[in-house]
């Protein structure tokens, strides 16, 4: 799967340190752009048609751990992908970039920065979100560590197995002890707003979803020179790997049936999740095809 170097094409292969101001200019207008663009999808379907939220309360542990597993798998695909374009780094470094690209990816300080200004309480807010964020930190440190290596993909699979298991079975539920334990310390916040929102938490809701564009224009930075074909195979492939770290096939395919509402109207509610991420991962995978030529374009004048 991975390519070699020689392989390559040389402007995709060369260091990101060496790209030009212009390309990078038009990198960070992207996320200005995609990021409220891809939310929209899900913010209009939520709003305007009227498609429910999917709540899954009592989802089984089982598909809890399937659902991380599919993850972890797709995030060690992305690391053995990711090896030509990170031999600069250390391994350790370069796992614990890949801890936080998962929580990037899961809008942990999205979650936290709506949360904190919604409820009023940064400390509350902090204590709801941490067992979800350390568990997915330390299970992505884990399986990227094992994937940037140059294990045997049985041992690559076991380890991705027991990795996942350990996440959803103790370490998720002994962080959720603690931090109920710690919440229950807490005067319960009354919610300051609810919906709908007015215009200043909207704001946050759309400015915060920068967090994981960012992380998707990194993945894309480390995927994009291995991914092979036409452009529109490599923007097609990349979309498919973001909708499988962020679980979006999972949820659609699988978690609907948990969804608390008739089955069409389940797959409707999951649905806008998926296109959300697809969206991001097309025009992510598109604008960094762009800047890639930009850059070519400054090398040739």
């Amino acid at each position: 799967m991975v390519g070699r170097i020689g392989e390559l094409n040389v402007i995709e292969a060369k260091p990101l340190s060496a790209w030009g101001t212009r390309t990078w200019l038009f990198v960070l207008l992207s996320v200005c752009v995609i990021a409220p663009l891809s939310l929209f999808v899900h913010d209009y379907m939520l709003e305007a048609l009227k498609v429910p939220y999917p709540k899954t309360p009592g989802l089984p542990m089982a598909v809890k751990f399937l659902d991380e597993l599919v993850r972890l798998f797709a995030l060690a695909l992305l690391c053995r992908l990711s090896r030509p374009q990170l031999q600069g780094l250390s391994r350790i470094a370069a796992a614990f970039l890949a801890g936080l690209l998962v929580i990037m990816l899961n809008e942990t300080l999205r979650v936290f920065s709506i949360e904190s200004v919604v409820i009023g309480n940064w400390l509350y807010a902090a204590l709801d979100i941490a067992p979800r964020a350390l568990s997915l930190l330390a299970g992505g440190i884990a399986v990227a560590w094992i994937g940037l290596g140059g294990q045997k993909r049985r041992n690559v699979a076991i380890a991705i197995l027991l990795i996942s298991a350990l996440e959803v079975f103790v370490l998720h539920p002994a962080l959720d002890a603690v931090a109920t334990a710690l919440k229950h310390s807490l005067s319960e916040p009354a919610p300051l707003y609810t919906g709908p929102y007015p215009f200043k938490i909207n704001l946050i809701v759309y400015a915060t979803f920068v967090e994981p564009t960012i992380a998707a224009f990194a993945m894309v930075a480390v995927a994009w020179p291995v991914l092979r074909h036409k452009t529109l195979r490599r923007i097609l492939a990349f979309a498919a790997l973001l909708l499988l770290v962020r679980g979006r096939f999972f949820a659609l395919f699988v978690e609907s049936f948990w969804v608390r509402q008739p089955l069409p109207t389940a797959f409707l509610a999951e649905s806008q999740f998926f296109l959300e991420t697809l969206v991001l991962g097309l025009l992510v995978a598109l604008a960094w095809s762009c800047a890639v030529r930009i850059q070519g374009g400054e090398r040739t004048r």
